[in-house]
């Protein structure tokens, strides 16, 4: 059903466009035929959407843009459609709409044109041939995959660098503000009412040229240790006492982050090798019948030695616990250094007899194991036979043997036959403090008669060490915890240097503060000394003489008990 006719104003008398120049007597709406025209109905429902504002902005641009076409359409045949078209045209530019400018085209027919034409380019002219380079890829890209791997790996170890730069100072900040001083007021301060200022910001310390694992500060700027408030927490945070931070204001020493990672073999060759006295050190043994280092001027002789030698310096000469002379060069110390320092302690002493060097070379031991220690003609075996078929192979042809071939019995006379014909081979060689013999050697295997043998590492047992301030076993002097010194002779709570005041009457006496034996508690007899490579038999020593201790206190505890006197009616 059509839309009733409706009166409008015309656009001469009403709106912001006048009239045209040609005007015609308008035509009444009611005069249109339903039927002649089948679009206007399609025309009015998009009108209806043109001032229907509760529809998007885009449906009724597009219903607006409908109803022009289909309007122009019906006018393009009569004779003012153009003077129209002219009139919207000039409304569209007022109203800000400039339609875009064609430009002509100024380039040279030789070229391609790039400029846009309003209409296909008339000029005449060849055409134009358009030549485009392929680019040729490369076959491999093996290289540029290369350098873009490593320009990440660059970009991310200089993040975690970054990162590890921004936790140290972090820790160091949090750190310095955790001991700073707290005065009176601010103690008083933690009350509700006087917050401390929260989101300040913390400004991060200046970055000096020192390498970033090192963090140091000057003792004049380190806060005291105190107690800490926490700015979400008034209340005093106390540190427990087990637990120790460590110091962010010393030097830390930086790590080895270029070291060079032991294989296996290295650690099980390092494993069974004992290294020996270092190439800069001469161990002398000690003269007979002195006691005391004072008997000799070691300042006069350490003079002397320093004067004579050649090409070095002596760096320390003192007496060891065992009562030998030790003599530390700063460089290593050659044969003929060696004899002039044998000369110079051989004069000073007064000492005839040759002088017995105490020197130890660095030994590493192996060992076969399951070695049949009887041929097939039931002969047994010996130690010339042994060696000689280690010297079969290339590999021990020219090692020298230190020790050994000694086979370790584990059998005694009760111990079946058929238990008793194989055994294990311990060989003991010289080697290097890097064990590189060791290392050689353990990867060989040794025919012995028609069996083969793998060369398996011997592991060492360090020897337990002696404290030469208490003269116990089992730690050093700078882990002791004794509050006095012993004495080696006499067991009394004196330094060994003082002996022979404190005991000037009776100064042969002599006690082992160990085994409580007559000899000096450094003497090689003594139980202690012959087990330092036993663990095992020390901790059972160490039992023994908690025991015996232990009765010993209890007995002269029972001695001061006061017994109640019974009461006699």
């Amino acid at each position: 059903m059509s839309p009733k006719p409706v009166a409008r104003a015309l656009s001469d008398t009403y709106g912001r466009f006048s009239a045209l120049a040609d005007t015609t007597e308008h035509t009444d709406v009611s005069s249109v035929d339903d039927t002649a025209d089948k679009n206007f109905d399609i025309v009015c429902q998009q009108v209806s959407n043109v001032f229907g504002r509760q529809f998007p902005s885009d449906k009724r641009a597009q219903s607006f843009y409908y109803v022009f076409t289909e309007l122009a359409a019906e006018l393009e045949s009569t004779s003012h459609f153009t003077a129209v078209m002219s009139r919207i045209a000039d409304n569209l530019r007022q109203m800000g709409c400039n339609p875009p400018v064609v430009q002509p085209c100024a380039l040279p027919h030789g070229k391609p044109c790039t400029l846009p034409h309003a209409q296909p380019c008339t000029l005449p002219h060849d055409p134009v041939t358009v030549t485009v380079t392929k680019e040729v890829h490369p076959t491999t890209c093996s290289d540029e995959m290369k350098r873009l791997r490593k320009e990440i790996s660059d970009l991310k170890s200089i993040i975690g660098n970054m990162k590890k730069e921004a936790k140290s100072s972090d820790n160091a900040l949090s750190a310095s503000s955790s001991r700073a001083p707290r005065s009176k007021t601010s103690a008083t301060a933690s009350a509700p009412s006087a917050k401390p200022p929260i989101g300040n910001p913390i400004q991060a310390p200046p970055v000096s040229n020192a390498p970033p694992s090192i963090s140091v500060v000057s003792p004049s700027t380190r806060p005291s240790r105190s107690v800490r408030f926490d700015d979400n927490n008034p209340r005093p945070f106390k540190p427990a006492s087990h637990f120790s931070p460590p110091d962010p204001y010393t030097t830390q020493p930086s790590h080895q982050e270029n070291a060079q990672p032991v294989s296996r073999n290295q650690r099980i060759a390092k494993g069974c090798t004992r290294k020996g006295t270092r190439s800069n050190v001469l161990s002398i043994k000690g003269p007979n019948g002195i006691r005391s280092p004072a008997s000799i001027d070691l300042l006069n002789l350490k003079s002397k030695i320093d004067s004579n030698l050649i090409d070095i310096k002596c760096k320390i000469c003192s007496w060891t616990i065992h009562g030998n002379l030790s003599v530390i060069c700063d460089r290593k110390i050659s044969p003929e250094n060696r004899d002039i320092i044998l000369r110079l302690y051989q004069e000073s002493t007064e000492q005839i007899e040759d002088v017995e060097i105490l020197n130890k070379s660095t030994l590493s031991f192996v060992k076969f194991v399951e070695v049949p220690l009887f041929d097939s003609q039931g002969r047994p075996y010996t130690k010339e036979h042994f060696a000689s078929m280690l010297k079969q192979n290339n590999k021990w042809a020219n090692i020298d043997l230190a020790f050994g071939p000694e086979v370790i019995k584990r059998h005694n006379e009760d111990t079946p036959l058929k238990e008793r014909i194989s055994s294990t081979i311990k060989i003991g060689f010289k080697d290097d403090n890097a064990s590189s013999v060791a290392k050689k050697l353990l990867t060989t295997t040794i025919a012995f008669g028609n069996s083969l043998r793998r060369c398996r590492p011997w592991i060492v047992s360090n020897a337990a060490r002696q404290c030469h301030l208490c003269l116990r076993w089992g730690h050093s002097a700078h882990n002791c915890r004794s509050i006095s010194a012993y004495c080696a002779i006499c067991a009394s709570r004196h330094p060994t240097d003082v002996h022979h005041v404190s005991h000037y009457k009776n100064s042969e006496a002599t006690l082992c503060i160990n085994c409580k034996g007559d000899h000096v508690a450094t003497s090689q007899e003594c139980p202690w000394f012959k087990a330092r490579y036993n663990r095992a038999e020390l901790a059972k020593l160490k039992q023994g003489r908690i025991a015996k201790s232990t009765r010993r206190r209890n007995r002269f505890a029972e001695r001061d008990v006061v017994h109640p006197v019974p009461h006699i009616i």
